[in-house]
């Protein structure tokens, strides 16, 4: 039997937002918040994440490196919170045409290389969303985030223009492979 690996695939954006992004969760450290720093890579958009084996993650990737995906803006209306016994602080990304229909592509195509997909990556339950503080951020600091970082919550738009395959086995991110879109 092969090794499984749990394993993701996200779209990446770049640019000044990317750069607000990486500098706010700079500033989240001295709240001691850094899990999604230290642990993760840059910040994402995930479309699917699972079980499967590195035989497969090569099929993935090949599958996305062939299809020529084209790269799309998407905006974002602000932060947003999961209230769950670990807050979660993300990027809140609006669904518009060409998100759903990549997403949907992607999901339809690569899905029979996973033997198991996390719950979250299923169509009636995904939320596009980029994680910025979890694990580490709790309730009590979350009114000093927002009132000193009030330029991050506003609406912004960028440019999904990547898209990562992300091992993330040992509770850890690793990029595996980085496939820009044209």
């Amino acid at each position: 039997m092969k090794k499984m690996t749990k394993f993701a695939i996200a779209f990446g954006f770049g640019g000044k937002f990317l750069k607000d992004i990486i500098n706010f969760q700079r500033k989240l450290k001295k709240y001691k918040i850094n899990f999604m720093i230290e642990d993760h890579i840059l910040p994402h958009l995930t479309i699917i994440a699972g079980n499967t084996n590195y035989d497969n993650q090569k099929k993935i990737f090949t599958y996305l490196k062939k299809n020529s995906l084209k790269k799309f803006k998407i905006l974002s209306p602000g932060l947003g919170i999961f209230a769950n016994k670990y807050p979660n602080l993300h990027i809140r990304w609006e669904y518009n045409k060409q998100l759903l229909k990549t997403s949907e592509k992607i999901v339809k195509n690569i899905s029979r290389y996973f033997s198991k997909i996390k719950t979250a990556s299923t169509s009636s339950l995904w939320v596009p969303k980029s994680t910025l503080a979890w694990k580490d951020l709790k309730y009590t600091q979350l009114n000093k985030i927002f009132l000193s970082n009030k330029h991050i919550f506003k609406s912004r738009a960028c440019t999904i223009d990547k898209i990562y395959l992300i091992d993330f086995t040992n509770n850890r991110e690793k990029l595996t492979y980085k496939i820009i879109l044209k």
